[in-house]
């Protein structure tokens, strides 16, 4: 079906051809633009393979309705009869990015507006528009005018999303972007504004002659987030500034999982693809600069952000926002990515027209969607003038708050098959009838020793008893906090917010089925993950040294022994003393503990 537009316009939206941009010639046809008649002449040598892109009609192209172009009849040149050319006809053409087949119309000069109907295009295939085009007839060679090539769309504004990439910066390390020094306005010669915002890292020079010395001093790793990368196009340069030889020493970075088993930093390797890649900074005062190791040209590596970490390599992954604007639902690509991300921390809605509620459902049930009094009908999650109603955390999902966030109600339950897991949450908590919240407070060569505590404070780590069928946490009026603490004794509780954080740290234990157990020593990639809500601990010394299990002792219990059997996960047969003497029961002080399974384990009663 042809729609014929006549009186006034009923559209509210188009996007239209610039027609003074378009090539003066592309693929067996030419274009000569008439300014002073707001026309072009389209004209075609083949009657195959003939065509001329309009420029700008492309992309998600969901929320237009028609497309109208407005043409006129050619003109044959002198002397040539008009009977062997085709100037009153010509075609469109339609391609996609998603690998749908082409669609060609022949069109009639004049005003023809077509609907996507009108072409055989689907709803979802409008999404993925790769290229609009004008051919030429089939039939004969010819030309025609072409005065107008508009989409549009009735006045209503369908809701969009624009994305933007985030890198969590792990507890404990230095952000690159507060680095201090002789020179903190670092050029682009030494590393680029944009890289610094999160951007292209380019490559030449070898660092000699820059003035930048930015202090690292007292910390032993540089890592850096590549958010995309030319497969093995280049690798990463990091200067450093050798105080005791007075000279510039170039380092590489190597991907995180292979940092155990480098001997040579200097050693030159490339960037395989994005991830955590690290360099060993340990006893270099000041950094000079970060480059590729490609010269001058096409950036081929993207870096989102860097820190610098003590003691071991540490994993952090990255999280997106999205901004919405607009009125309408609709199935908008840009939309759709938005609410299908699970890495989706939190959404901006403030500049949401609509004027009825509207319900947005991420796939992360935790992210936040910042937005106006009355513009959303959600019933958990939504933050109006910086506060939450009611917010609801689900386990095993990621969770970032917008600064400044206060909850008038939190929400947070697990139900595990163990009495004893791992904890922390952003905000302040207090143990219950569903649970008991306990600290880790000394650490001996084959046991730990816990502490019950009523309050938990916002981003502390720790461990918990299950003591029903779940644990269920409830606060009011509380403030929402990102920030995750880190103790400072021997053993060390780590938090994360983020699911599926990888820890390689050699020293580092987990719970599991009611006992802690040191990280796997594989020789590929050893590691585990930590999930969201969750925690994990290190020890201090040589990882060779650390027990692979570790007994509890729960201080204030007398006997201990029933934290040892829920721990352990076994009865005890016979208890001793330090001098070998059997007891009664586990006493004050050192206790050897003989378990049902054979194994001897070492517990502390204080």
């Amino acid at each position: 079906m042809f729609l014929l537009l006549g009186g006034g316009n009923i559209w509210g939206i188009e996007l239209s051809v610039d027609l003074s941009k378009l090539p003066a010639t592309e693929t067996n046809t030419t274009w000569t633009y008439d300014a002073d008649n707001s026309k072009g002449a389209f004209a075609w040598s083949t009657t195959w393979y003939n065509q001329m892109t309009l420029t700008g009609l492309k992309g998600d192209l969901y929320k237009y309705e028609t497309i109208t172009i407005e043409s006129e009849k050619g003109v044959a040149p002198d002397g040539t009869d008009e009977s062997t050319l085709a100037l009153d006809h010509f075609r469109f053409i339609v391609k996609f990015s998603n690998g749908t087949a082409q669609v060609t119309k022949t069109l009639e000069v004049g005003t023809t507006t077509l609907t996507w109907d009108d072409l055989g295009i689907s709803e979802n295939d409008r999404h993925y528009i790769d290229i609009m085009q004008l051919s030429g007839a089939s039939d004969k060679t010819g030309n025609v005018f072409i005065k107008k090539v508009t989409l549009a769309a009735k006045d209503v504004e369908y809701i969009e999303a624009t994305k933007t990439e985030f890198f969590n910066l792990p507890t404990g390390t230095k952000n690159l972007k507060s680095l201090t020094g002789t020179n903190t306005n670092w050029s682009n010669t030494v590393v680029p504004q944009e890289f610094m915002a999160g951007g292209k890292v380019y490559g030449d020079g070898d660092g000699s002659n820059e003035a930048t010395h930015v202090n690292i001093d007292g910390y032993d790793y540089l890592q850096l987030y590549i958010s995309e990368a030319q497969e093995n196009s280049c690798g990463l340069r990091v200067w450093v500034w050798d105080d005791v030889n007075k000279k510039v020493v170039t380092l590489h970075m190597h991907p995180i999982a292979e940092a155990a088993t480098v001997t040579d930093w200097t050693a030159t390797t490339k960037i395989a693809s994005s991830g955590v890649y690290v360099t060993k900074i340990s006893g270099y005062k000041y950094l000079k600069g970060i480059k590729a190791t490609s010269d001058w040209g096409s950036p081929s590596v993207y870096v989102l952000g860097g820190y610098l970490s003590k003691g071991a390599p540490i994993a952090t992954s990255t999280y997106n926002t999205y901004s919405l604007k607009g009125a309408k639902l609709g199935d908008v690509l840009s939309l759709n990515e938005a609410l299908t991300d699970k890495k989706c921390a939190y959404i901006n809605a403030t500049a949401l027209s609509n004027e009825e509620p509207i319900t947005l459902t991420p796939a992360n049930p935790n992210c936040i969607i910042v937005a106006a009094e009355g513009k959303l009908a959600n019933d958990k999650n939504v933050a109006v003038n910086n506060t939450v109603a009611n917010l609801v955390l689900t386990d095993g999902y990621s969770f970032k708050a917008p600064e400044g966030l206060t909850a008038a109600k939190a929400q947070y339950e697990r139900a595990m098959t163990t009495k004893f897991g791992t904890i922390t949450l952003p905000f302040d908590a207090k143990s219950n009838e569903s649970v008991q919240f306990y600290t880790v407070i000394s650490k001996t060569a084959n046991s730990i020793e816990l502490k019950e505590v009523d309050e938990l404070a916002a981003g502390t780590p720790a461990i918990m008893q299950q003591k029903g069928d779940k644990v269920s946490i409830n606060a009011t009026d509380v403030a929402v906090s990102n920030e995750i603490k880190e103790a400072a004794d021997a053993v060390k509780m780590h938090g994360s917010y983020t699911m599926d954080t990888k820890v390689t740290d050699a020293n580092a234990y987990y719970i599991y089925n009611d006992k802690f157990w040191k990280r796997s020593d594989a020789a590929e990639d050893p590691h585990f993950f930590c999930d969201a809500f969750r925690a994990y601990f290190t020890v201090e010394g040589s990882a060779a040294a650390q027990a692979k299990a570790l007994a509890i002792n729960v201080s204030g219990n007398p006997t201990g022994v029933n934290a040892v059997e829920e721990l352990t996960g076994n009865g005890i047969e016979a208890v001793y003393n330090a001098a070998g003497v059997k007891q009664n029961g586990m006493q004050k002080g050192v206790n050897i503990v003989r378990l049902a399974n054979g194994k001897t384990i070492t517990v502390i009663v204080k």
